[in-house]
């Protein structure tokens, strides 16, 4: 996850909130909508505006209602790889993202390599 704030229109990222922050505009962006305890931390600073901009919206996994500004795909209650998400750093360069058999990947992290990487 990422928190980014603006000084004077300059963004200035970190992955968490900064402890003495008060952003007076704020944007979260994630690869995953799920479980978002960031986006509480960020409403407690009281930023004028809070934007939540979103790869994956994995909706059944929210524990409370979050308003997201930008949304790419919604998807169900699955792991997922590539695009940026891995699983032990494999999987993370995949040009797409799919659903991947956690079961599998954890007894063998390089199971679905092959499927995934053959041309």
């Amino acid at each position: 996850m990422i928190f980014t704030r603006w000084t004077f229109g300059t963004p200035a990222a970190s992955g968490r909130v900064p402890g003495t922050c008060r952003p007076s505009h704020a944007a979260l962006r994630t690869h995953i909508a799920g479980r978002q305890t960031i986006l509480g931390e960020l409403r407690r600073r009281e930023p004028r505006t809070v934007e939540v901009c979103v790869l994956l919206d994995k909706a059944v996994r929210r524990i409370v209602p979050v308003p997201l500004g930008f949304v790419g795909f919604a998807i169900e209650d699955e792991f997922v790889l590539g695009y940026g998400l891995d699983f032990l750093g494999r999987y993370r360069n995949l040009n797409r993202v799919v659903a991947g058999d956690l079961k599998q990947l954890r007894s063998d992290p390089d199971a679905h390599v092959q499927a995934l990487y053959q041309r």
